[in-house]
């Protein structure tokens, strides 16, 4: 998965380049859901959504042992939503706290540098990753260099 990092492409191009080569090598099918989202959202945000959905494929394969992965992207009215549920085994118990680690720690870090959130847990038929960042599209453009940009 880490050698997928060195893409050349951006925004949502990357993170379909990464769910085929996730998909082909661990053999777990992947769906993938666009939504609105324009195909770059600047360098940052970007970043933190490719980031986000690479930890969730990796642990639902990892921890999960799952064997669907159905990954969602939209601009709501407010803020980016991303979502990365997988079939697999969640959390032993419901309600049960993850355990950060490494990735998890970082893709806080990341969201909460944006303003945004994450949220991970048990959901009906397996486990969900889940981060929203809010914004107002001129002003993330713009303070990430990314305005007329091309």
């Amino acid at each position: 998965m880490r050698s997928v990092e060195q893409f050349e492409r951006k925004g949502i191009g990357a993170i379909f380049q990464l769910t085929r080569a996730f998909q082909d090598a661990m053999g777990v099918s992947v769906e993938m859901h666009l939504g609105n989202l324009p195909p770059t959202l600047g360098h940052r945000i970007d970043s933190a959504l490719f980031r986000l959905v690479q930890e969730g494929l990796t642990n639902a394969f990892r921890h999960g042992n799952a064997s669907r992965v159905r990954i969602t992207l939209w601009q709501a009215p407010a803020e980016i939503r991303v979502n990365v549920w997988g079939n697999g085994s969640g959390l032993a118990a419901d309600g049960a706290a993850v355990q950060d680690g490494i990735g998890m720690s970082g893709m806080r870090e990341r969201f909460a540098e944006l303003g945004g959130t994450i949220r991970a847990g048990n959901v009906a038929d397996g486990f969900q990753l889940s981060g929203a960042i809010p914004y107002a599209m001129g002003e993330i453009m713009e303070s990430d260099g990314a305005a007329g940009a091309d």
